[in-house]
């Protein structure tokens, strides 16, 4: 009773209370979410991953004007990557509007025919798709869909109770059209690409020369006056002048 009639205990719990709200917020949920990720059943991921991709083509279309000979020399220089990542992971080609390309829960690679058609050399292709792989390694795609369902992912991580993940696999196709990867997540991806691109013969400083277009091809939208073609959802892979001189500093690190 003289807590509850104490001013400053009130004012002290309550500052507390937001504190603790706050940490969650920022680092709890994250750090959840990443336990989850990496733990969730193989078979929970695939149907976020197929529940996220009938959304998205729904929305967008399937198709690709790609030609068939094309798609194959992409696909085999792709499969060369995954062996060497030793991840499961699947690349399909989408006539979407805007370069880009993104990982999926499950380990689709969603490519767009505007990246085929920016880059003007075929490992800068590669140096894209290699980055993607270290989303799919790590599962970074389900990471801000299970922090946005913050609570089943806490209990998933205390109790190894999956009951309450059926809310995820609900949501996720609406949360992953509109989250984007963090910065943290970008430079893991970003990391995991270059250190693949060296062990498959690739220089990484292909990322930086694709990261410079992709970021120019946009700039100069913009300084057109002209509205963005593709949606903020989409463009998941914000370009920077910081991550292309990692790129090519990469082999003097190493």
């Amino acid at each position: 009773a003289r807590l509850e009639g104490h001013w400053a205990m009130i004012a002290a719990s309550f500052v507390l209370v937001m504190a603790m709200t706050a940490a969650l917020a920022v680092w709890g949920l994250p750090w959840a979410a990443q336990k989850v990720a990496l733990r969730l059943p193989q078979e929970w991921v695939v149907q976020l991953g197929k529940g996220t991709l009938v959304g998205l083509d729904s929305a967008m279309r399937s198709t690709t004007t790609l030609p068939v000979a094309r798609q194959q020399t992409l696909q085999a220089g792709f499969a060369r990557l995954q062996a060497e990542a030793g991840v499961k992971s699947v690349l399909v080609f989408r006539d979407w509007p805007g370069p880009n390309a993104m990982a999926l829960p499950d380990g689709t690679i969603i490519m767009t025919d505007e990246l085929d058609a920016l880059a003007t050399d075929d490992r800068e292709v590669m140096a894209v798709l290699a980055h993607e792989l270290g989303h799919v390694h790590e599962r970074h795609a389900l990471q801000p869909v299970i922090a946005s369902s913050g609570v089943a992912a806490l209990v998933f991580v205390l109790t190894g109770d999956v009951s309450g993940l059926s809310s995820i696999v609900v949501a996720a196709p609406t949360i992953m059209t509109h989250l984007h990867h963090s910065r943290a997540l970008e430079a893991d991806a970003d990391r995991y690409g270059f250190a693949l691109m060296s062990k498959t013969g690739l220089d990484p400083v292909w990322f930086a020369r694709i990261i410079r277009k992709l970021e120019a091809a946009y700039a100069g939208k913009a300084a057109k006056g002209e509205k963005a073609e593709v949606s903020d959802w989409l463009r998941t892979h914000p370009a920077s002048e910081e991550r292309a001189r990692q790129a090519e500093q990469y082999r003097a690190w190493h």
